[in-house]
């Protein structure tokens, strides 16, 4: 918060408070010394020196406007530069507290509102500590009690493959990364309109990147909705689960879990494949196996949140796949945790687990 707040002072507050003073800036006439567009390799910005003189002394400057960075589009540049030869005499702005202050063109331009880009940080941030400040709320307990614990005695906690804050910052990552690049070229699209030229052709190439940068920011508040989002916490036992054996898993549902009208545990076995086609590495994932561990229909989850915790034994198909780890291919085992919330993102939770190939029989034959 405090790295945007540092960054949209300088890059849009203080020169919009210089295009504010400036108003009352005295007017004159001016002569061109020299004018052209600096390149600044995949930017420009135009470069002027120009002489006046305030009560009989001369001064110098060489501030077109208060833009304080270079930008993309060469064309309109050029054309400002064009309308300054050397030799011109061209209405300029003077501070009457500062002679030697002075700058041709005094209104907003259209980058200056690239300087707000840091309100991103700011308000995430912002929202970060009112997350951690915040107060937890106990949630609602069945029959009085308190908050549900895990059994802990002979089972192992599973830790989720993500949490909906680490999404949130992925979600964050991408929205700051795509809409930062596409918003330097959009502002100078937005620029060339309103100088009344018709970009049609960037116009139209540039839609399609600005409608997938308009996604990212709904996964963003997607993301951040579902924070408030119940939260399941599982523990198995045996920890390393084993082909054709039975294992107990037992669960709770911490926050509002009256919110859920539907809620499915289902152990999931996936084969994930990598390949490389020419120049591209793509991964292909199949599941080839899918149990269900628990689940109640819709509309089963009552207002006294029977669902919040619960157990279910189940036993593991003894024919299938143990968890493996190659360099092109993987054996991925998961317990899933799934509910469907009214007008809100869905709880959907993954938990890694490991699965270990079947136990030989110790069974001999003179046993048999």
């Amino acid at each position: 918060m405090l790295a945007g707040t540092g960054a949209i002072v300088p890059m849009f507050f203080l020169p919009l408070r210089q295009i504010e003073a400036a108003r009352t800036w005295r007017t004159q006439t001016c002569t061109v010394l020299s004018s052209e567009v600096v390149d600044h390799g995949d930017t420009h910005s135009i470069g002027v020196r120009f002489v006046y003189q305030v009560d009989g002394h001369p001064f110098e400057s060489d501030r077109y406007s208060f833009e304080t960075g270079s930008s993309s589009g060469y064309a309109g540049k050029a054309e400002v530069v064009a309308r300054l030869p050397p030799g011109a005499a061209v209405t300029c702005y003077v501070n009457p507290q500062a002679p030697h202050e002075a700058v041709i063109h005094r209104d907003r331009y259209a980058t200056l509102w690239l300087g707000l880009f840091p309100l991103v940080f700011v308000f995430a941030g912002l929202g970060l500590l009112v997350m951690t400040w915040r107060k937890p709320r106990p949630p609602s307990s069945v029959a009085g009690s308190s908050k549900p614990a895990l059994s802990a005695t002979g089972l192992t906690l599973l830790q989720p493959e993500s949490t909906p804050g680490l999404r949130l910052g992925v979600a964050i990552v991408l929205a700051l990364f795509w809409n930062g690049i596409i918003s330097v070229f959009l502002l100078d699209v937005v620029a060339q309109w309103q100088k009344g030229n018709r970009p049609w052709f960037d116009s139209l190439f540039l839609s399609p990147f600005v409608l997938i940068g308009l996604g990212f920011v709904g996964f963003v508040f997607h993301s951040a909705l579902a924070l408030r989002n119940p939260r399941p916490r599982l523990a198995l036992d045996p920890p390393l689960l084993t082909l054709g054996e039975t294992a107990y898993l037992e669960w709770t549902i911490d926050g509002a879990v009256t919110r859920l009208h539907e809620l499915t545990i289902t152990l999931e076995g996936r084969e994930e494949a990598t390949y490389v086609r020419g120049d591209k590495r793509r991964t292909e994932r199949l599941v080839f196996h899918r149990q269900q561990i628990h689940g109640r229909p819709a509309g089963s989850v009552d207002q006294q949140g029977t669902a919040r915790t619960g157990n279910a034994r189940f036993e593991l198909p003894a024919d299938s796949m143990h968890s493996f780890a190659g360099s092109y291919n993987k054996i991925v085992w998961a317990i899933k945790v799934n509910g469907s919330i009214a007008r809100w993102p869905d709880l959907d939770e993954t938990f890694p687990v490991a699965v270990e190939p079947r136990r030989p029989s110790t069974f001999t034959k003179r046993q048999a």
